[in-house]
């Protein structure tokens, strides 16, 4: 009989410091195997530098063009007045159902 494995990815890595916590403790228990990092989010640098505690777990991009500071720069089309991202993933795709200009932003941020 072949053995099964599991992997566990944990989404959002970087997004806030308890998130990063959440996962590196949820790694050092045995449960998550992978993450996805969100690097446009505020924590992410720090999260970058907490990677050499937990050298075994797998480490992914999380990308992202709806939420937090457009990677893109500053007056992407993605992000509102206050300079950040503000969408669900729907809106999002609604929004470039509507004005198909977006796509090129999307593009841009990915």
């Amino acid at each position: 009989m072949r053995s099964k494995r599991v992997i566990i990815n944990a989404d959002d890595f970087g997004w806030s410091a308890g998130v990063t916590e959440g996962i590196i403790q949820a790694h050092r228990d045995g449960v998550v195997t992978s993450a996805s990092m969100a690097v446009n989010m505020p924590a992410a640098e720090a999260a970058v530098r907490r990677l050499v505690e937990v050298p075994r777990l797998g480490v992914g991009l999380h990308l992202n063009v709806s939420q937090g500071p457009p990677l893109s720069g500053a007056g992407s089309a993605l992000a509102g007045p206050d300079g950040l991202m503000n969408r669900s993933a729907i809106g999002v795709v609604l929004a470039c159902a509507a004005r198909p200009h977006l796509l090129q932003a999307v593009e841009a941020e990915l």
